[in-house]
Protein backbone atom coordinates (compact mmCIF):
# COMPACT_ATOMS: atom_id res chain seq x y z
CA UNK A 1 0.00 0.00 0.00
CA UNK A 2 2.69 2.12 0.93
CA UNK A 3 4.58 2.21 -2.48
CA UNK A 4 0.98 2.50 -4.17
CA UNK A 5 1.35 6.08 -2.69
CA UNK A 6 4.61 6.88 -3.36
CA UNK A 7 3.80 6.04 -7.05
CA UNK A 8 0.66 8.13 -7.03
CA UNK A 9 2.80 11.02 -5.97
CA UNK A 10 5.25 10.42 -7.97
CA UNK A 11 2.87 10.61 -10.86
CA UNK A 12 1.05 13.80 -9.77
CA UNK A 13 4.49 16.03 -8.65
CA UNK A 14 4.91 15.08 -13.00
CA UNK A 15 1.57 15.87 -14.13
CA UNK A 16 1.82 18.96 -11.91
CA UNK A 17 5.22 19.88 -13.09
CA UNK A 18 3.71 19.62 -16.85
CA UNK A 19 1.00 21.87 -16.25
CA UNK A 20 2.90 24.60 -14.83
CA UNK A 21 5.79 24.98 -16.52
CA UNK A 22 7.06 24.29 -19.98
CA UNK A 23 10.72 23.64 -20.53
CA UNK A 24 12.58 25.62 -23.06
CA UNK A 25 16.20 25.76 -25.07
CA UNK A 26 17.79 28.49 -26.24
CA UNK A 27 18.76 28.38 -29.78
CA UNK A 28 21.30 31.37 -30.65
CA UNK A 29 23.28 33.83 -29.12
CA UNK A 30 21.24 36.68 -28.98
CA UNK A 31 20.69 36.55 -25.53
CA UNK A 32 24.46 36.05 -24.94
CA UNK A 33 25.95 36.22 -22.33
CA UNK A 34 22.62 35.83 -19.99
CA UNK A 35 21.59 32.74 -21.56
CA UNK A 36 23.58 30.86 -23.92
CA UNK A 37 23.16 28.49 -27.38
CA UNK A 38 21.52 25.35 -25.88
CA UNK A 39 21.31 26.64 -22.28
CA UNK A 40 18.01 24.86 -20.85
CA UNK A 41 15.73 26.60 -18.99
CA UNK A 42 12.25 25.75 -17.26
CA UNK A 43 9.44 28.46 -17.39
CA UNK A 44 6.79 28.83 -15.12
CA UNK A 45 3.24 28.78 -17.66
CA UNK A 46 1.19 31.29 -15.31
CA UNK A 47 3.95 33.99 -14.30
CA UNK A 48 2.70 36.34 -17.21
CA UNK A 49 -0.78 36.04 -15.39
CA UNK A 50 0.51 36.45 -11.90
CA UNK A 51 2.90 39.26 -12.02
CA UNK A 52 3.15 42.53 -14.41
CA UNK A 53 5.81 42.55 -16.15
CA UNK A 54 8.53 44.73 -16.16
CA UNK A 55 11.57 46.54 -17.93
CA UNK A 56 14.50 44.13 -18.37
CA UNK A 57 12.15 40.66 -17.24
CA UNK A 58 12.83 37.94 -20.30
CA UNK A 59 9.78 37.05 -21.91
CA UNK A 60 9.02 34.23 -24.17
CA UNK A 61 6.95 34.95 -26.85
CA UNK A 62 5.51 33.28 -30.72
CA UNK A 63 7.86 35.46 -33.24
CA UNK A 64 6.62 35.67 -37.00
CA UNK A 65 7.71 32.46 -38.20
CA UNK A 66 5.35 30.88 -34.70
CA UNK A 67 8.96 29.83 -33.50
CA UNK A 68 9.33 30.15 -29.65
CA UNK A 69 11.30 33.38 -28.96
CA UNK A 70 13.31 34.44 -25.76
CA UNK A 71 13.65 38.55 -25.72
CA UNK A 72 14.47 40.85 -22.43
CA UNK A 73 11.98 43.51 -22.59
CA UNK A 74 13.14 47.12 -23.11
CA UNK A 75 10.37 49.35 -23.37
CA UNK A 76 6.53 49.28 -21.88
CA UNK A 77 2.98 50.26 -23.13
CA UNK A 78 2.90 53.91 -24.10
CA UNK A 79 6.33 54.33 -24.10
CA UNK A 80 8.53 55.27 -27.43
CA UNK A 81 12.29 53.83 -27.62
CA UNK A 82 15.31 54.13 -29.38
CA UNK A 83 19.18 53.15 -29.67
CA UNK A 84 21.79 55.76 -30.88
CA UNK A 85 25.46 55.13 -30.70
CA UNK A 86 25.09 52.07 -28.45
CA UNK A 87 22.48 53.11 -26.08
CA UNK A 88 18.77 52.62 -25.01
CA UNK A 89 16.82 55.98 -24.72
CA UNK A 90 13.22 55.25 -23.26
CA UNK A 91 10.96 58.38 -23.98
CA UNK A 92 14.25 60.42 -24.78
CA UNK A 93 15.56 59.58 -21.25
CA UNK A 94 18.89 57.62 -21.26
CA UNK A 95 18.59 54.01 -19.76
CA UNK A 96 22.04 52.14 -18.25
CA UNK A 97 22.31 48.17 -19.74
CA UNK A 98 24.21 46.76 -16.81
CA UNK A 99 23.59 43.42 -18.49
CA UNK A 100 25.40 44.01 -21.60
CA UNK A 101 28.91 45.50 -19.98
CA UNK A 102 31.13 42.57 -20.72
CA UNK A 103 29.76 42.37 -24.26
CA UNK A 104 30.60 45.80 -25.25
CA UNK A 105 34.18 45.13 -23.78
CA UNK A 106 34.75 42.65 -26.23
CA UNK A 107 32.23 43.72 -28.91
CA UNK A 108 33.76 43.01 -33.04
CA UNK A 109 32.39 46.13 -34.16
CA UNK A 110 31.82 49.83 -33.63
CA UNK A 111 28.24 48.62 -31.61
CA UNK A 112 26.85 45.87 -29.98
CA UNK A 113 22.82 47.76 -30.83
CA UNK A 114 22.64 49.21 -34.15
CA UNK A 115 20.84 52.40 -34.24
CA UNK A 116 16.84 52.15 -34.73
CA UNK A 117 13.58 53.95 -33.72
CA UNK A 118 10.73 52.07 -32.88
CA UNK A 119 8.33 54.06 -35.33
CA UNK A 120 10.96 52.68 -38.00
CA UNK A 121 10.59 49.14 -37.45
CA UNK A 122 6.51 49.63 -36.35
CA UNK A 123 5.45 52.48 -37.72
CA UNK A 124 3.88 53.22 -34.22
CA UNK A 125 5.40 56.15 -32.00
CA UNK A 126 4.87 54.28 -28.79
CA UNK A 127 4.68 50.44 -27.51
CA UNK A 128 0.99 49.78 -28.05
CA UNK A 129 -0.40 47.06 -25.42
CA UNK A 130 -0.82 43.53 -27.05
CA UNK A 131 0.56 41.38 -24.42
CA UNK A 132 -1.67 37.91 -24.66
CA UNK A 133 -1.06 34.76 -23.08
Amino acid sequence: MLWLMIITCIVLLFQVKNFMFVKYKVEGVSMDPTFTDGTELLINKFSPKLTKISRFDYVLFHGPKNQILIKRVIGLPGESIKYVDDQLFVDGEKWKEPYLKEQKKHKMGNVLTGDFQLKAITGQDKIKKTITS
